[in-house]
């Protein structure tokens, strides 16, 4: 132990049932904001964490294995019947449906696409993913998923971004309000991930269950429960939860998503809902709270800012009723938040706090942290330590962990994501420290591909690559002499005679087959994998049917960029081609088909 001294009710009619649940909201409301907030830190009460390392039988966990074997499966209980309730699992009628798709987003530089996520086979209801996926990667790329408040269209400018369908308008009932396009932009710097190289995914939390107390009616609730409900059925905050893992479902199955490097994030209640998610389906690379508050990551025992009490009687649908025994008896818990957050141990962990939000009690989210940094050291990962706050805006990470005190009041900003795009990149583009001499042509080859102004390096990654360049390199020549000799054969056509006709026609065919001779196996994806795990993954194939390449992160005149570089076959300390080559020859080689086919037509009558 570490010492630190409706149900609503249902009216006769649909109108009094609203009527009554508004006045119970406006009764309890008032009743939260009556309770005393304590901000004075000198009033914080003594009391004792639970350790988390501790069986409930008193027994120590000493080891990785008894760890994700015993006490993490003791503790997701506990969670799950005090304080989530119980979710359900996947829907067997699950399935997708891509509604628009657009790759000329962002000037070309992105894809758009919106996707239903149905709940069952009877299509009743769906949630619509929005999607924004970098264009040009040679490989599958990395994701940043979080929910959004007030509807898709809201996070962008994008007027092709949809509006919410009639039919989910009325699934989000009497409480819905619409909101501008772009009226939380500041919120999502969508282009901000897409030029960082990672894919934006966003949903409405409404889509799941819009944000009021109904007595569980709407939302998932309306169709999962079956009018079953008892002190610890799921509620709101694990709905959405679900919701993300129902997300996480569909970018398993989209091949422009790296689905083994996605992000979970979300900001105050939906930070609540980025790490219940986390705790919940560990399918999901790294988990990121922006203020997460009460039942977030803040030490519930601390009883500053926002308690037990004022979140559960200002919001009675997040939590399950079991969790109103603990209004003003945090002591009394069982554990508290530091074993939520540890439970998403071994993978990496990012709270942030707002030095204004006292509501959300900056520093016991930061002690939430510190008190579940045992179970990263147990396997063998640096914690963060310490009892006070670190300096704003002064990022303190260490192995898996990471956190900081932004100045400011409760929200989330570009400054937030910047740190969160850096944390990633630790785990899933290591920056690779110095310049060899190998590293330098490299930068030199990049300045060549970008004339004028400034190269900047921040990071290069050796990479081997799969890929068709030299499929290109042989094939070209070949399409071209083919081009060409199609041009000679249709002028031949127009003078020639019946039976030169039918040659010529002959020759043709078999010009065109030589072209195509390897169409099929013929694009401009790249299989690139990491050096240490091409290692690791593809160990038995011989490196001889990869090329060495390099991924370069830099910027240039401040804006950031990717490009990838391939090394040559034989000479594997030259630079061979770029990405932005092995583009140029995919559409070449794919305007010479084309050339080709459309002369054959008209040389074949078809």
């Amino acid at each position: 132990m570490i010492n630190i001294l409706k149900s609503g009710c249902h009216g006769i009619c649909t109108v009094c049932g609203y009527l009554l649940t508004a006045v119970l909201a406006i009764f309890v409301y008032g009743t939260a904001q009556a309770q005393p907030t304590n901000y004075d830190e000198s009033k914080v009460p003594d009391y004792v964490l639970p350790d988390a390392l501790v069986m409930s039988d008193g027994s120590k966990v000493v080891s990785r294995e008894q760890w994700m074997e015993q006490r993490r499966p003791e503790l997701m209980e506990m969670f799950r019947h005090e304080v989530y309730g119980y979710e359900p699992g996947r829907p067997k009628g699950l399935h997708f449906e891509t509604v628009s798709e657009d790759s000329s987003t962002m000037e070309g530089r992105a894809t758009r696409k919106e996707v239903r996520i149905w709940f069952d086979r009877q299509e009743s209801h769906y949630m619509t993913l929005l999607m924004y996926v970098p264009n040009g990667s040679p490989c599958p790329v990395p994701a940043f998923l979080g929910i959004n408040f007030k509807g898709n269209h809201t996070i962008t400018d994008d007027p092709y971004v949809s509006l919410p369908e009639p039919e989910q308008v009325e699934w989000y009932g009497d409480g819905y309000e619409f909101y501008d396009r772009g009226y939380q932009k500041s919120r999502w710097p969508v282009e901000y991930l897409v030029d960082h190289g990672y894919a934006c995914v966003t949903f409405c939390m409404s889509d799941i269950d819009p944000d009021y107390y109904d007595g569980f009616r709407n939302g998932v609730h309306g169709i999962f429960d079956e009018g079953q409900r008892d002190s610890t059925s799921w509620a709101s905050i694990s709905a959405w939860a679900w919701g993300l893992s129902r997300a996480m479902d569909y970018l398993e199955t989209d091949p422009d998503i790296d689905a083994s490097k996605v992000v979970v994030h979300g900001h105050s209640r939906l930070a609540k809902t980025a790490l219940w998610a986390g705790a919940t389906d560990q399918r999901f690379a790294i988990v990121v709270a922006n203020c997460p508050g009460c039942t977030g990551a803040a030490i519930s025992r601390r009883k500053y800012g926002e308690t037990l009490k004022a979140v559960q009687t200002t919001f009675p649908h997040w939590f399950c009723t079991n969790y109103r025994k603990y209004m003003g008896k945090e002591e009394t818990l069982p554990f508290d938040q530091h074993e939520l957050l540890a439970m998403i141990a071994p993978r990496p962990l990012y709270i942030e706090s707002c030095s204004l939000d006292r509501w959300g009690d900056p520093k016991g989210e930061f002690l939430g942290l510190v008190n579940a940094a045992p179970v990263y050291e147990l396997f063998g990962y640096e914690g963060i330590h310490g009892e006070e706050l670190p300096p704003e805006n002064e990022p303190v990470v260490t192995d898996r962990l990471g956190y900081h005190l932004r100045t400011g009041s409760h929200d989330i900003k570009l400054y937030d994501f910047e740190q969160y795009v850096k944390f990633a990149d630790k785990f899933f583009r290591p920056v690779q420290p110095g310049l060899d001499a190998r590293d330098s042509a490299a930068v030199e080859y990049i300045r060549e591909l970008y004339p004028g102004g400034t190269v900047e390096l921040t990071g290069i990654v050796p990479m081997y690559v799969y890929s068709p360049i030299g499929e290109y390199e042989k094939m070209l020549p070949i399409c071209r002499e083919a081009l060409a000799r199609m041009q000679d054969l249709q002028v031949q056509l127009k003078y020639a005679g019946a039976e030169r006709r039918k040659a010529i026609i002959r020759e043709a065919a078999s010009v065109r087959m030589s072209a195509h001779s390897s169409r099929d196996n013929m694009t401009w994806n790249t299989t690139m994998t990491p050096t240490q795990t091409w290692k690791k993954k593809y160990r038995d194939y011989p490196e001889s049917d990869y090329r060495q390449a390099l991924e370069v992160r830099f910027r240039h005149n401040g804006y950031p960029r990717i490009e990838y570089l391939f090394y040559d076959r034989t000479d594997k300390d030259r630079v061979h081609h770029s990405r932005k080559d092995l583009l140029e020859m995919y559409d070449e080689y794919v305007r010479l088909q084309d050339d080709i086919d459309r002369i054959f037509r008209r040389i074949s009558g078809d």
